[in-house]
């Protein structure tokens, strides 16, 4: 399992949503990823101008 560290910009973009069920999502999400990063297809493509996959 891997250890899990959020920046500065990803813990203010957490702590902003509000919907409790889709903030239990992503942890979920990031809990699993954590685990096996090498599950789900993997992206290959500019997201949005500041992060790159």
């Amino acid at each position: 399992m891997y250890e899990v560290h959020f920046s500065t910009k990803a813990e203010k973009y957490l702590k902003k949503i509000k919907d409790k069920k889709l903030k239990l999502r992503f942890k979920e999400a990031i809990l699993k990823l954590s685990q096996n990063p090498y599950i789900g297809q993997a992206k290959k493509r500019v997201l949005n101008r500041n992060i790159w996959i």
